[in-house]
Protein backbone atom coordinates (compact mmCIF):
# COMPACT_ATOMS: atom_id res chain seq x y z
CA UNK A 1 0.00 0.00 0.00
CA UNK A 2 1.37 3.50 -0.94
CA UNK A 3 3.15 4.65 2.27
CA UNK A 4 0.78 7.76 2.86
CA UNK A 5 -2.48 5.60 2.63
CA UNK A 6 -0.96 2.96 5.39
CA UNK A 7 -2.31 5.06 8.84
CA UNK A 8 -5.99 5.08 6.86
CA UNK A 9 -8.52 2.08 7.68
CA UNK A 10 -9.40 -0.05 4.28
CA UNK A 11 -12.39 1.47 3.41
CA UNK A 12 -10.61 5.22 3.74
CA UNK A 13 -8.36 4.03 1.52
CA UNK A 14 -10.38 2.68 -0.97
CA UNK A 15 -11.95 6.15 -1.01
CA UNK A 16 -9.00 7.51 -1.52
CA UNK A 17 -7.97 5.22 -4.65
CA UNK A 18 -11.73 6.32 -6.05
CA UNK A 19 -11.24 9.41 -5.99
CA UNK A 20 -7.66 9.14 -7.80
CA UNK A 21 -8.38 6.78 -10.18
CA UNK A 22 -11.61 8.22 -11.71
CA UNK A 23 -10.46 12.19 -10.82
CA UNK A 24 -13.89 13.26 -9.20
CA UNK A 25 -16.64 11.28 -7.44
CA UNK A 26 -19.65 12.80 -5.77
CA UNK A 27 -20.38 11.92 -2.36
CA UNK A 28 -23.39 9.43 -3.41
CA UNK A 29 -20.86 7.83 -6.03
CA UNK A 30 -18.67 6.66 -2.96
CA UNK A 31 -21.52 5.76 -0.82
CA UNK A 32 -22.83 3.31 -3.52
CA UNK A 33 -19.58 2.18 -4.38
CA UNK A 34 -17.66 1.29 -1.17
CA UNK A 35 -20.57 1.39 1.77
CA UNK A 36 -22.38 -1.81 2.61
CA UNK A 37 -25.29 -1.03 5.38
CA UNK A 38 -28.22 0.53 6.29
CA UNK A 39 -29.13 3.76 4.61
CA UNK A 40 -28.74 6.14 7.31
CA UNK A 41 -25.46 4.20 8.22
CA UNK A 42 -23.46 4.20 4.77
CA UNK A 43 -24.48 7.97 4.95
CA UNK A 44 -22.91 8.68 8.31
CA UNK A 45 -19.94 6.78 7.87
CA UNK A 46 -19.18 7.81 4.23
CA UNK A 47 -20.10 11.77 5.10
CA UNK A 48 -17.63 11.54 8.65
CA UNK A 49 -14.63 9.82 6.27
CA UNK A 50 -15.46 11.98 3.43
CA UNK A 51 -14.77 15.13 5.72
CA UNK A 52 -12.01 13.61 7.42
CA UNK A 53 -9.87 12.84 4.69
CA UNK A 54 -10.54 15.99 3.09
CA UNK A 55 -9.64 18.09 5.76
CA UNK A 56 -6.29 15.74 6.57
CA UNK A 57 -5.56 16.50 2.79
CA UNK A 58 -5.78 13.27 1.20
CA UNK A 59 -8.40 14.24 -1.37
CA UNK A 60 -9.89 17.63 -2.45
CA UNK A 61 -13.31 18.82 -1.95
CA UNK A 62 -14.25 20.92 -4.47
CA UNK A 63 -16.13 24.32 -3.34
CA UNK A 64 -19.50 24.55 -5.35
CA UNK A 65 -22.15 21.44 -5.22
CA UNK A 66 -23.64 19.94 -7.89
CA UNK A 67 -27.35 21.34 -8.13
CA UNK A 68 -29.80 20.13 -10.42
CA UNK A 69 -27.89 17.51 -11.45
CA UNK A 70 -29.24 13.97 -12.30
CA UNK A 71 -27.14 12.46 -9.36
CA UNK A 72 -27.93 14.19 -6.94
CA UNK A 73 -28.67 18.36 -5.54
CA UNK A 74 -26.24 20.04 -3.27
CA UNK A 75 -23.92 17.50 -3.46
CA UNK A 76 -20.22 17.64 -2.81
CA UNK A 77 -17.85 16.49 -5.13
CA UNK A 78 -14.18 15.30 -4.18
CA UNK A 79 -11.24 15.51 -6.65
CA UNK A 80 -7.65 14.49 -6.22
CA UNK A 81 -5.62 16.69 -4.05
CA UNK A 82 -3.41 18.02 -7.39
CA UNK A 83 -6.55 18.81 -8.86
CA UNK A 84 -6.98 22.27 -10.33
CA UNK A 85 -10.81 21.98 -11.04
CA UNK A 86 -13.09 24.32 -9.06
CA UNK A 87 -16.17 23.04 -10.03
CA UNK A 88 -17.43 19.82 -11.02
CA UNK A 89 -16.81 18.13 -13.56
CA UNK A 90 -20.03 16.59 -15.68
CA UNK A 91 -18.17 14.86 -18.23
CA UNK A 92 -15.80 12.92 -15.54
CA UNK A 93 -18.54 12.28 -12.98
CA UNK A 94 -20.70 10.42 -15.93
CA UNK A 95 -17.63 8.21 -15.88
CA UNK A 96 -17.62 7.58 -12.54
CA UNK A 97 -21.52 6.84 -12.37
CA UNK A 98 -20.87 3.91 -15.37
CA UNK A 99 -18.42 2.14 -13.07
CA UNK A 100 -20.48 2.90 -9.95
CA UNK A 101 -23.33 1.48 -11.76
CA UNK A 102 -21.51 -1.34 -12.70
CA UNK A 103 -20.66 -2.28 -9.01
CA UNK A 104 -24.48 -1.95 -7.90
CA UNK A 105 -25.94 -4.18 -10.81
CA UNK A 106 -23.54 -7.22 -9.67
CA UNK A 107 -21.33 -6.33 -13.44
CA UNK A 108 -17.84 -6.95 -12.55
CA UNK A 109 -15.67 -5.99 -14.98
CA UNK A 110 -12.45 -7.67 -15.40
CA UNK A 111 -10.78 -4.13 -16.31
CA UNK A 112 -12.11 -0.78 -16.01
CA UNK A 113 -9.92 2.37 -17.15
CA UNK A 114 -11.25 5.64 -17.06
CA UNK A 115 -9.52 8.63 -18.92
CA UNK A 116 -6.14 8.92 -19.25
CA UNK A 117 -5.94 5.21 -18.69
CA UNK A 118 -8.04 4.36 -21.48
CA UNK A 119 -5.83 6.22 -23.93
CA UNK A 120 -3.57 3.61 -25.98
CA UNK A 121 -2.32 2.58 -29.23
CA UNK A 122 -4.91 0.22 -31.32
CA UNK A 123 -4.03 -0.69 -35.21
CA UNK A 124 -1.03 1.80 -35.21
CA UNK A 125 -3.93 4.48 -34.52
CA UNK A 126 -3.86 6.68 -31.03
CA UNK A 127 -7.19 6.25 -29.38
CA UNK A 128 -8.34 8.40 -26.70
CA UNK A 129 -11.93 7.05 -25.08
CA UNK A 130 -13.68 8.54 -22.06
CA UNK A 131 -13.32 4.39 -20.79
CA UNK A 132 -12.13 1.57 -21.70
CA UNK A 133 -14.22 -1.64 -20.10
CA UNK A 134 -13.66 -5.59 -20.70
CA UNK A 135 -16.26 -7.62 -19.05
CA UNK A 136 -16.04 -11.50 -19.50
CA UNK A 137 -15.31 -12.24 -23.81
CA UNK A 138 -16.50 -8.87 -24.41
CA UNK A 139 -15.04 -5.18 -24.55
CA UNK A 140 -15.47 -1.53 -25.15
CA UNK A 141 -14.75 1.49 -25.51
CA UNK A 142 -17.14 4.25 -24.39
CA UNK A 143 -17.39 7.82 -25.21
CA UNK A 144 -19.35 9.88 -22.69
CA UNK A 145 -21.36 12.61 -25.29
CA UNK A 146 -22.38 15.88 -23.46
CA UNK A 147 -23.95 17.20 -26.85
CA UNK A 148 -21.24 19.83 -27.53
CA UNK A 149 -19.84 18.38 -30.42
CA UNK A 150 -20.50 18.77 -33.98
CA UNK A 151 -21.50 16.37 -36.67
CA UNK A 152 -17.72 17.42 -38.31
CA UNK A 153 -16.23 16.15 -35.12
CA UNK A 154 -18.14 13.29 -34.55
CA UNK A 155 -17.39 11.82 -37.69
CA UNK A 156 -13.57 12.71 -37.33
CA UNK A 157 -13.79 10.54 -33.92
CA UNK A 158 -15.43 7.72 -35.48
CA UNK A 159 -12.86 7.53 -38.20
CA UNK A 160 -10.54 7.27 -35.89
CA UNK A 161 -11.74 4.32 -34.64
CA UNK A 162 -12.63 2.86 -38.21
CA UNK A 163 -8.78 3.71 -39.01
CA UNK A 164 -7.57 1.58 -36.31
CA UNK A 165 -10.26 -1.68 -36.84
CA UNK A 166 -8.92 -1.53 -40.18
CA UNK A 167 -5.03 -0.91 -38.90
CA UNK A 168 -5.70 -4.97 -36.62
CA UNK A 169 -3.59 -7.63 -37.47
CA UNK A 170 -5.84 -9.70 -35.41
CA UNK A 171 -7.29 -10.35 -32.14
CA UNK A 172 -10.78 -8.35 -31.59
CA UNK A 173 -11.64 -4.56 -31.68
CA UNK A 174 -13.85 -3.27 -28.76
CA UNK A 175 -17.05 -2.08 -30.01
CA UNK A 176 -17.42 1.29 -29.86
CA UNK A 177 -20.44 2.85 -27.26
CA UNK A 178 -21.26 6.42 -27.42
CA UNK A 179 -23.43 7.12 -24.16
CA UNK A 180 -25.92 10.60 -24.58
CA UNK A 181 -28.78 12.12 -22.24
CA UNK A 182 -31.23 12.84 -24.77
CA UNK A 183 -33.37 10.94 -27.51
CA UNK A 184 -32.57 13.76 -29.42
CA UNK A 185 -28.54 14.01 -29.54
CA UNK A 186 -29.36 9.64 -29.80
CA UNK A 187 -30.96 10.18 -33.45
CA UNK A 188 -27.90 12.77 -34.24
CA UNK A 189 -25.47 10.56 -33.04
CA UNK A 190 -26.99 7.80 -35.00
CA UNK A 191 -27.35 9.53 -38.29
CA UNK A 192 -23.76 9.98 -38.45
CA UNK A 193 -22.77 6.17 -37.66
CA UNK A 194 -25.29 4.70 -40.58
CA UNK A 195 -23.14 6.95 -42.55
CA UNK A 196 -20.01 5.27 -41.70
CA UNK A 197 -18.92 1.90 -43.99
CA UNK A 198 -18.18 -0.23 -40.71
CA UNK A 199 -21.79 1.04 -38.89
CA UNK A 200 -21.54 -2.39 -36.87
CA UNK A 201 -18.25 -1.10 -35.01
CA UNK A 202 -20.54 1.49 -33.15
CA UNK A 203 -23.57 1.75 -31.35
CA UNK A 204 -25.14 4.94 -29.42
CA UNK A 205 -27.60 4.12 -26.34
CA UNK A 206 -29.09 6.46 -23.54
CA UNK A 207 -27.47 6.75 -20.33
CA UNK A 208 -29.51 4.92 -18.51
CA UNK A 209 -29.22 1.55 -21.19
CA UNK A 210 -26.19 2.01 -21.18
CA UNK A 211 -25.23 -0.86 -18.21
CA UNK A 212 -27.28 -2.89 -20.37
CA UNK A 213 -25.62 -2.50 -23.92
CA UNK A 214 -22.88 -3.94 -22.25
CA UNK A 215 -23.93 -6.80 -20.39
Amino acid sequence: MTSYLASLSPTQAAVVRLVNFYGQASASQVRRALYIGTPRGMAARSSRHLKALSERGHIKRLPFKLSGFQRGSGECVYARVDSKARIPNLHTLDITEIAVLMVQQGTRPIEFYPEPYSHDIWGGVQLKPDFYVKIGARHFFGEMDLGTEFAAALSAQMNAYQRAYYGMDGGSFPKVLFICHTPERRRFIQREIDKKPVRALFDVVLFDEAIGAMQ
